[in-house]
């Protein structure tokens, strides 16, 4: 009797101790093992977080470059059109002066070279002393010192400061090209009116025409039977007869703005006034 209970005592612990051992093992399992809605859950939760983490590491799209490249580009274009602005107004004050300079040539070349088939042969004025003191009107000094220049069938009294070309029948200012006479002899038979009506034709060019007379007249050529006149933008442009004892000439006279001082144009006068034959 006593070995039974024995081994029945035995017999309980091992059952007991195995039961135990089974639902720890159970207990394991449980604990190691998610629901798979919550595994999904879980996965999707790790998935938002390194999507997130990935676009955190992503730069917004850069809007403010593209801004500061338009206000960059704008710059620019304001600047290219200031510099446009300029070379026009550069190019604009440019091509004034050369139309100034253009007109004056045009003008100068009413008058061919000299032909001396026509004007007749250097020599003209022999008789003349070779340098002189002329009167001058209208400047600072009343007589200014001068040497005689001969052209072909005529000759002058070319004052300091200013220079003949008799193949050109030019006298101009050293100082001031722009200041100048074309001096053209007329042959036998030439009339007023038909020299009046030619002058007026070239200068309408550069502006409203006007006749000369009496006291508008240069002093020292007040004698002249004609005088016309234009002015624009300052210079003006004069066409006139002056005539000596056998011969008759014409005048282009071209006289710029000029400063304070009036010697320059008075000297040209004073010079223009000696032509003799």
């Amino acid at each position: 009797m006593k070995t039974y209970n024995r081994a029945a005592s035995l017999l309980g612990v091992l059952l007991l101790s195995g039961a135990l051992a089974a639902c720890g093992n159970e207990s394991d399992s449980a604990s190691q093992t998610q629901p798979a809605d919550t595994a999904a859950t879980d996965t999707d939760n790790a998935n938002k977080d390194a999507a997130g983490g990935e676009s955190s590491a992503i730069e917004e799209p850069a809007t403010a470059e593209p801004d500061k490249a338009a206000d960059a580009d704008k710059e620019e274009g304001s600047d290219a059109g200031k510099s446009a602005e300029t070379s026009g107004e550069d190019k604009g004050g440019a091509q004034a002066e050369g139309d100034s300079e253009k007109k004056a040539d045009d003008f100068a070349a009413k008058q061919k070279q000299a032909d001396a088939s026509k004007q007749g042969d250097k020599g003209a004025g022999a008789d003349r002393s070779k340098s002189d003191k002329i009167q001058v009107v209208g400047g600072s000094a009343e007589e200014a010192s001068a040497k005689l220049a001969e052209g072909y069938g005529y000759s002058l009294y070319v004052p300091e400061g200013f220079e003949f070309d008799a193949d050109s029948n030019t006298l101009s200012s050293k100082d001031d090209a722009q200041l100048y006479a074309v001096i053209q002899p007329l042959e036998e038979g030439y009339a007023i009116a038909s020299l009046r009506k030619q002058g007026e034709k070239e200068l309408k060019t550069y502006g409203e025409t006007s006749e000369v007379k009496g006291g508008d007249l240069p002093e020292l050529l007040n004698f002249s039977q004609l005088a016309l006149k234009a002015e624009q933008d300052g210079t003006t442009y004069e066409y006139m007869l002056w005539e000596t004892v056998d011969k008759g000439y014409i005048l282009r006279i071209h006289v710029p703005e000029q400063s304070a001082s009036a010697d320059p144009e008075a000297l040209l006068y004073a010079a223009l006034s000696t032509i003799g034959d």
